[in-house]
């Protein structure tokens, strides 16, 4: 296994100031020449963790080793509610709802286990199992839904890692279109409030930069962010896909 710790955005700019006579035979709507180089050459893209306030003031307590009167209390809750984590195999949503008990210091402190929690085979084969029926808006090829099952594995235990809980199909939903349209994607994380676009494309032009348009305002996209298969995905939900959203 190869890890690349690189900006996405530099890695293909790179590539196509490198190889500019392929961008109009090569590069699709929503997915230019640079993201065609990265997904042949990596299997999967992994964002970073958002640094929460409750992380943020967790990370600055323990670098000051400052301990509050509640550690004891605190310590206490997340030692039951891991006890409760590790007795949830196979089932994503009740590990989830575990963490969203907790209280914000706990919570901090659990995120870790959920994630490896999320991890287990067990539960990776029942959220696979779970994510099926989002085949028909990936493609019919067996390469498009395992490159969505790890997209949505990843993205996943990002947003966990964070203490965001967002909902199994809302964030399924969310890495279609990242698999599918990942130019589109990358807009709509950098600016949620675009995706009314999408939902009414009399405002397309008004959101999107000329080389998206035609993209944002074509039927198959429209399709997947209005789906009820956890959407639609409107300006909130996409904020807590991105992990903007804090829990």
């Amino acid at each position: 296994m190869f890890v690349v710790a690189a900006d996405g955005a530099w890695l293909r700019k790179s590539y196509e100031s490198k190889h500019p006579v392929f961008e109009h035979c090569a590069a699709r709507p929503g997915k230019s020449l640079g993201y065609l180089f990265l997904e042949k050459l990596f299997q999967i893209t992994v964002p970073m963790p958002s640094f929460t306030t409750a992380l943020r003031r967790l990370y600055i307590d323990r670098l000051l080793r400052i301990s509050e009167g509640g550690d004891s209390e605190i310590a206490s809750e997340a030692a039951l509610l891991r006890g409760r984590l590790r007795g949830e195999a196979g089932r994503e949503r009740e590990i989830l709802d575990i963490l969203d008990e907790a209280s914000a210091a706990a919570k901090a402190e659990l995120v870790g286990d959920a994630t490896r929690a999320l991890a287990q085979p067990v539960v990776r084969e029942q959220t696979e199992h779970w994510l099926r029926k989002f085949a028909p808006l990936i493609s019919d090829t067996p390469r498009g839904f395992n490159q969505f099952v790890n997209t949505y594995t990843a993205h996943r235990a990002i947003r966990t890692l964070e203490g965001n809980t967002v909902g199994t199909d809302t964030l399924a939903l969310w890495c279609v279109v990242r698999v599918r349209w990942p130019d589109l994607f990358d807009h709509l994380e950098a600016e949620p409030s675009s995706v009314a676009g999408i939902l009414d494309p009399a405002l397309v032009s008004d959101h999107f930069p000329e080389r998206l348009r035609e993209v944002a305002a074509s039927a198959s996209v429209r399709e997947v962010v209005a789906s009820t298969l956890g959407g639609p995905l409107y300006q909130g939900r996409i904020e807590q896909c991105c992990g903007v959203v804090e829990s």
